[in-house]
């Protein structure tokens, strides 16, 4: 590795780590580490990283497979983007050359030499971090460093407009879903409702039943809360626990629109957390 072409807006902020190479499940993965040390790093504890020419020196010394690894934040204004298998012979996929070219940004191989680590000046959207072969982060990540640039690209670009270009094509917005209504409550919904309100905690079911959630963190906390009571109620029943809340008062929109990435709406993940 030579450090003098990993840019300077990285080797100037105290953010590094090493890494080193061990077996977990079969796959030899990389495990962060305090430099200098045998204790392992995290990466949304600045405490446990330290500069870039204390870190290079403790990478050197480490015996076997092992090397540099740099800590997103968000004070740091970069966002780092890990483009997996995408590469073979020093050859780049057509897809992922798409990104080196249209960010313009310092890229660099990774420790495989099968992907490509790339790092520009911006910030992300609020969701979308992991899909297929693609990652991007801007805080709470590490990214191993090599020094292993590709050709052409050495220094740290702003590319806003850019990245939310590629940003929006790997995780386009989620297609609103229509809200589905749902029939008026059978006699054995009505009962099961009214054996909720009777039990110990029939205050709490009643409460958030008639939709408030002024007890809770968030409204999403209160859907929870709501879903595992009926999930108790119907024995882990997930279709009738999602009938069930649509009769609630904390019914709303949000609860029939996609916000994951394999289409699952909010509903569908709140009820699949609440049944277990």
């Amino acid at each position: 590795m030579n450090p003098n072409v990993i840019p300077s807006e990285l080797r100037c902020r105290p953010q590094w780590v090493v890494w080193r190479g061990e077996q977990r499940d079969g796959k030899t993965a990389k495990v962060p580490y305090i430099p200098g040390s045998l204790r392992h790093a995290r990466s949304n504890d600045p405490s446990t990283w330290t500069t870039f020419d204390f870190a290079a020196a403790a990478a050197r010394a480490i015996n076997g497979p092992g090397g540099l690894a740099y800590a997103l934040s968000p004070g740091d204004g970069l966002v780092g983007i890990d483009l997996d298998e995408c590469a073979r012979g020093g050859v780049l996929e057509p897809w992922a050359q798409v990104f080196v070219d249209t960010l313009g940004s310092y890229a660099e191989w990774s420790p495989s030499n099968t992907g490509v680590h790339i790092f520009v000046q911006g910030a992300l959207p609020p969701h979308g971090r992991k899909r297929e072969n693609v990652e991007m982060y801007d805080r709470a990540r590490f990214l191993t460093v090599t020094g292993r640039p590709l050709n052409g690209y050495r220094r740290i670009a702003s590319r806003q407009a850019e990245l939310n270009a590629l940003h929006a094509r790997v995780f386009p917005p989620a297609e609103p879903c229509p809200m589905r209504r749902v029939a008026d409550p059978t006699p054995d919904d009505r009962a099961l409702v009214e054996r909720a309100m009777r039990a110990r905690n029939g205050a709490k079911f009643s409460t958030l039943w008639g939709g408030d959630w002024s007890g809770y963190g968030s409204q999403s906390e209160a859907d929870l809360a709501l879903c595992r009571i009926l999930a108790f109620w119907t024995g882990g029943d997930a279709d009738r626990v999602d009938c069930l809340f649509r009769q609630s008062r904390l019914f709303r929109q949000k609860w029939d629109r996609r916000t994951f990435a394999d289409g699952r709406t909010y509903g569908q993940a709140t009820v699949q957390l609440a049944v277990g």
